[in-house]
């Protein structure tokens, strides 16, 4: 339903603002164009008309764009902002109705390309915006696994996949029942790698804690990389990396012979 907000003159032309839903109107000598509410650091509020030239040369003939400065852009904003607001409510509001008419035997689609990932439900689409698949996406991600690892996971191979240029993508077809034993797998994945990231991080501390106490380098590490000077006759270098005990780190390169 189109309301109209305020009406007020420039170059002696009179101008109405409508506001419809989420978008904003200014008519002016029969003339009907889309507006932009706007604010400008020092001239305030304002509304903008862009490439509607039947509007914009009633005020200016060269310019396919006018900015008409009033008021009531700033109600006309917060109107449009209001709209918008209730358009995303309702949107989610159905989206939840249509997601709690699932049921653990309702099927879904399994995504997970090289890089695209989503969960689809058929004939509804939409629903893959539900914060519940999202969050199941996120989790899987969080695993690290590869599609070796969700088909070890499921107990079977992919129902299909496809090879494109430069992707591949597996499509798995199972139950939200059996998506669920899927995530609950994989949640208790992450719990084990967060374990692990917690006891290397605090066997960490532990070497810094040591070098400060003994004023000594710690070992943290050893690996071996290619040799990084020609100069040398060597092959292998054997890198090493400590804490010292000012908290910093010092990685030493040894050549081998």
């Amino acid at each position: 339903m189109e309301q109209v907000i305020a009406s007020f003159e420039k170059k002696g032309i009179q101008i109405e603002v409508v506001v419809k839903g989420t978008r904003v109107y200014l008519i002016a000598n029969g003339v009907k164009a889309s507006a932009d509410p706007l604010k400008h650091s020092q001239h305030g509020w304002y509304y903008r008309v862009a490439y509607k030239k039947a509007f914009t040369s009633l005020f200016d003939k060269k310019s396919d764009v006018v900015n008409l400065v009033h008021e009531s852009a700033e109600i006309a904003k917060q109107m449009i902002d209001e709209a918008v607001q209730r358009e995303k409510e309702e949107k989610q509001r159905k989206l939840e109705e249509k997601f709690q008419s699932l049921t653990n035997d309702s099927n879904i689609r399994l995504v997970w390309g090289t890089d695209y990932r989503t969960i689809i439900v058929p004939n509804q689409p939409e629903l893959s915006e539900h914060p519940f698949f999202k969050q199941v996406i996120e989790i899987l991600k969080e695993t690290g696994w590869y599609t070796k690892d969700i088909e070890e996971a499921i107990g079977r191979k992919a129902d299909d996949v496809d090879f494109g240029d430069y992707s591949i993508t597996h499509y798995y077809d199972m139950t939200i029942g059996e998506l669920k034993q899927l995530v609950a797998k994989a949640e208790e994945v992450v719990k084990q790698k967060e374990k692990q990231k917690e006891a290397e991080k605090a066997e960490l501390q532990a070497k810094f804690d040591e070098a400060k106490r003994t004023g000594q380098k710690v070992e943290i590490r050893r690996w071996t990389d290619d040799c990084n000077d020609p100069k040398e006759e060597c092959d292998l270098d054997i890198v090493i990396e400590y804490a010292m005990p000012d908290g910093s780190v010092k990685v030493e390169r040894h050549h081998t012979w």
